[in-house]
């Protein structure tokens, strides 16, 4: 456990170096961000190795230099010009002007009365709390506005990289967004804009991530498969696993499922990837997809899942969707000439605009499942019902049933809602594609590793 905080301590000293080092550059550049310290950040470690630690003050007792207030009345506005005005509204997603989606960038978000700020790294998929506090919404019209946010202590305090400041004044003016950011004895000014991101996201229990013992991984309830041999040499495999989250309070972000075939040699054969984006706290998912290479047939199928133990992110702030808010209706299944094809409409009770919606096809034979493959389809809006189509030429798993499911494929995943899912229609089992010459299963149904 020590070795552990120390280790963490130290990943995080080396961010807020990368972060200071971007901020420092950017202010550099605006006229009107406070003017950083000539001297150099503060050496994060010795010669010895010796672990320097991470101050939020400039000394004992001393808050982070704050930016100067706008005066009470502003030069040049009469109190006719501002009652004509409106009250800006700040609530939404907020990111470091001109560094969104570089290696590190601050970026944040404002809801609900409060105001969070992250130090975002690795390109924007990893973000570590350093401001939690109150957000005071405009009453008076007029700009510039400002504010004093109270630090919430049972936020920062969890966090490696937490503020230790009582307040910090947050200032708006032109589309524009101000905070002071001190790390390493250094303050900026950093100028933020809003941002399409969902950054709550990261809210989790101090920021991005808890630790390992904060969470439990992602579980494999099932996993199945059925592969085919051709007579070109292809092989192809169409796999079913179902996943749970055992979290009752937390999502899992970017969990990954990894099937491998393997040769008599225990050789890799092929692998193929997918990243689930967001299994929200205590849901079971089901995924079905499907692949091929060019080679013999599998001696073993290996079947696994896992997340980063920095993948979990508190559901409410995330707000990710069950796959139950994804409904699907009217699927049906048509053999025609050239392949099978599913058809049906997927609905969307998310309560979020969606990018990306996955479609798994799960095959059935009595009430064993024996494999699956899926499909993408784009741009689903809260509340819309759209159709879709998935085309399969090759031969499919023998089956006398199946169901189709839906999951939220998107990266920037929010909503809310909770419909349950219909399963799809069943197929005639007489109208399986048996086209001539058409290849049959070389081998039955197996569980993984058997």
């Amino acid at each position: 456990m020590k070795m552990n905080k120390i280790r963490k301590s130290v990943i995080a000293v080396l961010l807020c170096a990368l972060v200071v080092s971007s901020l420092t550059a950017c202010g550099s550049k605006k006229k009107d961000t406070a003017e950083p310290s000539a001297e150099p950040p503060a050496q994060q470690t010795d010669a010895s190795g010796q672990e320097s630690t991470v101050e939020e003050v400039n000394g004992a007792g001393q808050q982070d230099p704050q930016p100067q207030q706008a005066p009470a009345e502003a030069a040049g506005h009469s109190g006719t010009e501002y009652a004509a005005q409106d009250n800006v509204d700040l609530t939404g997603n907020w990111a470091q002007k001109d560094m969104e989606g570089s290696d590190s960038y601050v970026a944040g978000y404002i809801s609900d009365g409060v105001v969070e700020i992250f130090l975002m790294s690795e390109k924007g998929s990893k973000g570590s709390l350093y401001w939690s506090g109150t957000y005071v919404p405009q009453t008076t019209p007029g700009t510039p506005y400002t504010w004093d946010s109270v630090n919430d202590r049972d936020r920062t305090g969890q966090a490696e990289i937490g503020s230790d400041s009582d307040t910090k004044t947050f200032s708006y003016e032109n589309g524009e967004l101000t905070l002071p950011v001190t790390m390493l004895g250094q303050t900026t000014v950093v100028t933020m804009v809003r941002s399409t991101q969902d950054y709550s996201v990261f809210a989790g229990n101090g920021g991005a991530s808890f630790s390992a013992e904060d969470g439990q991984p992602v579980e494999i309830e099932d996993r199945v498969f059925t592969w085919f041999t051709m007579d070109d040499g292809t092989c192809l495999i169409y796999y079913e696993m179902t996943l749970k989250n055992p979290n009752p309070s937390s999502a899992i972000r970017n969990a990954v499922i990894q099937v491998t075939a393997r040769g008599e040699n225990e050789s890799d054969l092929s692998t193929q990837e997918r990243t689930v984006p967001m299994i929200a706290a205590g849901d079971t998912i089901m995924f079905g997809d499907a692949f091929s290479y060019q080679g013999p047939a599998p001696a073993s199928v290996e079947m696994v899942a896992f997340n980063e133990p920095d993948a979990y992110v508190s559901q409410e702030a995330s707000s990710a969707p069950s796959q139950s808010d994804l409904e699907v209706s009217n699927g049906l299944e048509n053999v025609n000439e050239t392949g099978t094809v599913y058809t049906g409409e997927v609905t969307n009770n998310t309560g979020k605009d969606l990018g990306n919606v996955r479609l798994s096809v799960i095959f059935r034979k009595g009430d064993d499942i024996v494999g699956g493959m899926g499909n993408i389809i784009t741009t689903l809006a809260n509340g819309e019902t759209k159709p879709f189509e998935i085309m399969e030429s090759n031969a499919l798993p023998e089956h006398d049933s199946f169901e189709i499911v839906a999951h939220d494929w998107d990266p920037q995943t929010a909503g809310s809602g909770a419909q349950q899912e219909p399963a799809a229609q069943p197929s005639d089992p007489a109208a399986q594609p048996q086209p001539a010459g058409q290849p049959q299963p070389a081998a039955q149904p197996q569980p993984a590793g058997q």
